[in-house]
C-alpha cells in the first residue's frame, strides 16, 4: 500500500523533473519515464488496459507526425 507521504515527495519528484526539461524532447523523455512509472504502479489486473490505452494514443500520435512528414514532402 503507498504511504501518502511518499505520494507527496513522488508527485514532486514528477513536478520538478518535468519542469527541468527544457526542450521539447527532453519533456518526452520525462513524460516517458512518468508513463512507464504510473502504469507501473497501478494494480495488475489494471496495466494491461493502462498499456492498451497509451498503445492507442501513442499509435495515434505517431500517425499524426506520420501524416506531417508527408505533407512536408509534398509541399
Amino acid at each position: 500500500m503507498a504511504r501518502p507521504e511518499m505520494e507527496t515527495y513522488r508527485d514532486r519528484w514528477w513536478t520538478d523533473r518535468l519542469r527541468a526539461a527544457d526542450t521539447p524532447k527532453k519533456r518526452v523523455h520525462a513524460l516517458q519515464g512518468k508513463l512507464l512509472a504510473d502504469i507501473s504502479r497501478l494494480p495488475e489486473d489494471q496495466r494491461d488496459a493502462a498499456w492498451e490505452m497509451a498503445a492507442r494514443e501513442l499509435a495515434g500520435i505517431i500517425d499524426e507526425i506520420h501524416i506531417k512528414v508527408a505533407e512536408e514532402v509534398w509541399a
